[in-house]
């Protein structure tokens, strides 16, 4: 089987590109997230008295990657639509226990 590894890449070179010029530079993107993730941590840890779960953290973490991009790019609908998604899904799981 041959595969066109140049064309996946000028797919994958446009797709980045999209990207950037909806939610900014990733690096910046990520230095938000990681800001905000750890004000997030360290707000559990004052209220429970311990360190938030690995799995709680990666769930916040999609959370706050979707709100990120939310703000980036306010009037892109998917955003608030793909964050009321992920926030069902934590309801489902810690508060519904399902």
């Amino acid at each position: 089987m041959k595969t066109d590894i140049g064309k996946n890449e000028g797919v994958l070179s446009d797709t980045l590109q999209k990207r950037k010029s909806v939610y900014g530079d990733y690096k910046d993107v990520i230095e938000t997230r990681t800001k905000i993730m750890a004000s997030v941590k360290n707000h559990y840890y004052l209220v429970n008295g311990g360190p938030m779960s690995q799995d709680l953290e990666v769930a916040f973490g999609d959370l706050v990657m979707k709100l990120v991009r939310a703000v980036a790019a306010p009037n892109h609908g998917d955003s608030f639509h793909d964050l009321s998604g992920y926030a069902a899904l934590l309801e489902k799981i810690y508060v519904e226990g399902k």
